[in-house]
């Protein structure tokens, strides 16, 4: 047949070609993204794009073959070469072999979700991160297998700690308004039931807001303050809080409790009436106040 062809339908066979460009473009935007870092022992080393995502080493630019040779011939310990995954977390980082992950997961053998960490790996043609079923909105990299966590990340420099103690990252905190107060105090910090530390400012995430109704009443009856209302969460990096969402939760605001006028924590943003509070995705503690984007 030839385009001469009086049954040759040009305009259906344009159709049928610019269809298959498009689904060839799709797949395109769909397929994940090659490349790799490289772990020299004490740093981590990433590609740069406009050098062909080639790596600088030793003041000269070389791919990613070359550390996989050395790992061959030379020293199998010297690097590490670690591929993207083609994720990435709830903050927008790109998850990589070897990242540890915080995330929740559905237990099939107990048949309700559960938070938990554990290491990316690279086994037998894909990324494993021993358990199929995890919620993708949760996951968030919180260290690596390579370097040690970073106990004071998203604590303002002056963080106190109280005899010593830590911070494991990978659970969950609590903190509240410290009743004792003093300088560098406005807030504890308390894991495992024991207070780890104070500080004045501090970022969390996935957040939940907790009134003990027997405390509160044991205020309202002795006129004696009491730690029964706290919000329990992950530290997170430090960040900006604002948003450009339409939707008005999602701007930052002001949450305050008062057991003598409120059940819960309420939010008492200017613009909005103010609604009880039982999280939000994002909760900053401040000299100021405390304030929330996403509250729910």
């Amino acid at each position: 047949m030839s385009v001469h062809d009086e049954t040759f339908d040009y305009d259906k066979a344009v159709k049928i070609i610019r269809e298959k460009n498009e689904k060839i473009k799709l797949f395109e935007r769909k397929m994940r993204k090659i490349k790799f870092r490289i772990w020299d022992g004490q740093e981590f080393l990433y590609s740069y794009a406009e050098k062909g995502e080639a790596f600088k080493y030793d003041g000269k630019y070389v791919g990613v073959d070359w550390f996989i040779q050395c790992q061959r011939l030379e020293n199998p310990t010297r690097f590490w070469v670690q591929q993207f995954t083609g994720l990435l977390d709830k903050n927008s980082q790109e998850i990589y072999e070897g990242d540890i992950i915080l995330g929740e997961f559905y237990d099939t053998e107990y048949h309700h979700s559960k938070t938990t960490k554990c290491p990316v790996v690279f086994n037998e043609g894909s990324f494993n991160i021993s358990s199929s079923n995890w919620y993708k909105p949760s996951l968030r990299i919180v260290g690596n297998i390579n370097k040690p966590i970073n106990m004071n990340v998203g604590l303002d420099n002056n963080f106190i700690p109280r005899l010593n103690r830590t911070i494991q990252l990978d659970k969950p905190v609590k903190v509240y308004r410290n009743l004792r107060g003093g300088k560098d105090k406005k807030y504890s910090i308390n894991q495992n039931g024991l207070v780890v530390g104070y500080t004045n400012q501090l970022m969390m995430g996935d957040c939940k807001c907790v009134v003990r109704d027997s405390g509160r009443k044991k205020v309202l009856k002795n006129k004696r303050k009491n730690v029964h209302a706290y919000i329990i969460g992950f530290i997170c990096p430090r960040g900006n809080m604002g948003t450009t969402a339409a939707d008005k939760r999602g701007l930052p605001a002001k949450i305050t409790y008062n057991p003598y006028k409120d059940k819960k924590f309420m939010c008492k943003n200017l613009t909005i009436t103010p609604y009880e509070v039982n999280g939000a995705m994002a909760i900053m503690f401040s000299e100021q106040g405390v304030s929330g984007a996403y509250t729910h």
